[in-house]
């Protein structure tokens, strides 16, 4: 039911989340990456909180675009990306319209798990990046480094370790969109993970370089 719900909304009326926060769970959002369609073609959009006291402004922000979707698509957004972001809302008092609020909500995670668990060593995002879009990060930022990372951007406002942290959250949004494509696709999923770049070919966005 799910996967034809994100069938049908893709790409116009899909809203595609990661987010990179400053800790587990609780702990601040900082950037907030997403895909949208913008009328024309897909586009990775990146808000991000400069510092401590931006937060709130990004959070209004994503609701403001969570309001012109009907479905929101994340990798294991049900237990952490999207309750985190309704708890940070509530600490702001931003309040949601209703439209966003009861967005439809796809978790890709759950999905791939049930497909493709049986044929991978594990269901993380890399591995199935890896294994199924056929892509293997060089040089990425490890997520476990992005707290302290974000903690020295802000510290000393050295460009480099916020490039590193971007360009980490445009690579998951772009391996999210990636498999949900995948998922949506009739077949078995061998042939459909051979045909992977040939849809890159259709999408330019997702032609990355991080092979």
């Amino acid at each position: 039911m799910e996967i034809a719900a994100l069938a049908a909304a893709f790409p116009r009326d899909a809203m595609f989340l990661d987010l990179e926060t400053c800790g587990l769970a609780g702990s601040m959002v900082f950037l907030i990456g997403l895909v949208r369609h913008d009328g024309e073609s897909l586009v990775v959009e990146q808000l991000l909180a400069r510092n401590y006291a931006e937060e709130q402004a990004i959070l209004g922000a994503l609701w403001q675009r969570a309001a012109e979707a009907t479905l929101l698509v994340t990798f294991n957004g049900k237990s952490f990306d999207w309750p985190l972001v309704q708890y940070r809302s509530t600490y702001h008092r931003i309040a949601a319209s209703d439209s966003a609020s009861s967005l439809a909500h796809v978790d890709v995670l759950h999905h791939a798990r049930r497909r493709w668990r049986e044929r991978l060593p594990d269901c993380r995002l890399q591995t199935l990046e890896r294994f199924l879009c056929r892509r293997h990060r060089s040089g990425d930022i490890p997520g476990r480094e992005i707290p302290e990372a974000y903690r020295q951007y802000v510290a000393t406002g050295r460009v480099d370790q916020m490039q590193a942290i971007l360009h980490h959250n445009a690579l998951d949004l772009i391996t999210l969109v990636e498999l949900s494509m995948l998922l949506t696709a009739e077949g078995d999923p061998t042939h459909v993970a051979n045909s992977a770049e040939r849809r890159n070919d259709e999408f330019p966005i997702f032609n990355e370089e991080a092979a």
